[in-house]
């Protein structure tokens, strides 16, 4: 009986503690734990749990990009299993919302290693960060094309084309879709019975 009433009164100690330490530290554990929750929901394809779990994480903690990240691969996930317009609608909806999160901390690390260039941990951060922003421009790219919503794709490669302030690699590869994109179509006006001329 008096352990029962010990537990009772430490749990109620805790939250006390808790609760002067402010609601940060507890958004912060159960971000953290919605978090892996949720990628352990992603593993096992259980993408509805998945999505509940990034998005009590978003509601808890709603500048972690890691949470946005995860849902809009999620529902990424669950478009590509069920071909839904409306989830392909939503996974770009986030992407794009993490997009500028990602770019922010890209160029943030950046000015880090202009600082301090052998830095290993910043240096392994920076690509890691490097290569989220890639996918998740990628991702909306694919998307796009997938939906046949060509004018939009034309006009999202073009944005990130022209984008200073994203990595020269991440604007080259869109440059180089946009020319892929170009001379396919014109390959197929040229193809066309009505156009060819015989040179003779």
């Amino acid at each position: 009986m008096n352990s029962v009433y010990r537990i009772k009164t430490i749990l109620v100690i805790i939250t006390v503690v808790l609760a002067n330490a402010g609601c940060s530290f507890w958004y912060k554990i159960k971000t953290q734990q919605n978090l892996v929750d949720g990628t352990q929901a992603y593993q096992n394809r259980n993408y509805d749990d998945a999505e509940k779990h990034f998005r009590e994480a978003i509601r808890l903690s709603p500048d972690e990009p890691l949470g946005i990240l995860f849902l809009a691969r999620t529902l990424h996930a669950q478009y590509v299993s069920s071909r839904k317009p409306e989830k392909a609608e939503e996974a770009m909806s986030e992407y794009k919302r993490v997009i500028p999160k990602l770019k922010d901390e890209y160029n943030r690390l950046k000015q880090i290693l202009e600082q301090n260039p052998n830095d290993d941990k910043t240096i392994k951060n920076f690509k890691s960060v490097q290569e989220l922003l890639s996918s998740s421009i990628s991702a909306v790219g694919n998307l796009l094309e997938t939906m046949q919503k060509n004018d939009e794709w034309k006009a999202w490669q073009t944005q990130i084309a022209e984008d200073k302030t994203l990595p020269d690699t991440i604007r080259a590869t869109a440059y180089t879709l946009l020319a892929s994109k170009e001379s396919s179509c014109a390959n197929e006006i040229t193809s066309n019975p009505p156009v060819r001329k015989t040179v003779k």
